[in-house]
């Protein structure tokens, strides 16, 4: 019998699966350019500013692909969106 969370997940997982088979997702390609643009934004980053890998390779992506806001209700990633030329646009507000 498995538990509630890991039905949910299971569930959300194959939403998930679904909606990208379905094209819902446009996935935007990684590349040396991307690396090369995080390692940049990192050198320059001050101590103050907390920016997780993932949100890194996200705000790159975006920036690099021409993108000029990002929209997200997370704090980090929105006080981070700068340092790639972003405007970070918050969900909730």
């Amino acid at each position: 019998m498995s538990t509630p969370l890991v039905s949910e997940f299971t569930i959300a997982l194959q939403e998930f699966l679904d909606e990208n088979r379905a094209g819902a997702f446009r996935w935007l390609p990684l590349s040396q350019v991307i690396f090369e643009r995080i390692e940049m934004v990192y050198a320059k980053l001050p101590s103050t500013t907390f920016l997780r890998v993932a949100d890194a390779m996200h705000l790159a992506v975006a920036a690099e692909s021409g993108l000029r806001e990002i929209y997200s209700n997370d704090a980090k990633l929105l006080m981070a969106a700068p340092h790639f030329a972003l405007r970070g646009v918050n969900l909730i507000e």
